[in-house]
């Protein structure tokens, strides 16, 4: 298992277009891909279920990956949360 913390830095929540971007970078992985935000738990490649984290600035969500391509989908999908935010 692979985890990654991505601190929301910029004002912007999680809309879904960029909901969307990470839940169709997240399905081209073959690991099981999870964000996590406070108590909150989402499969990654849920667009619904990323929404509903509503992350704000100074959250972190934690990017977590568990699967034969987990280290490539952590990295990955961080830099699409860190380009959105």
């Amino acid at each position: 298992m692979t985890r990654k913390c991505v601190e929301i830095i910029r004002r912007n929540t999680l809309y879904p277009r960029h909901a969307a971007a990470f839940a169709r970078a997240a399905g081209r992985f073959v690991c099981e891909v999870t964000a996590i935000s406070g108590d909150y738990r989402v499969d990654g490649k849920s667009i619904l279920g990323l929404i509903s984290l509503e992350p704000q600035i100074g959250m972190t969500i934690i990017i977590e990956a568990d699967g034969e391509d987990e280290q490539v989908a952590v990295e990955i999908l961080a830099k699409i949360l860190e380009g959105y935010y």
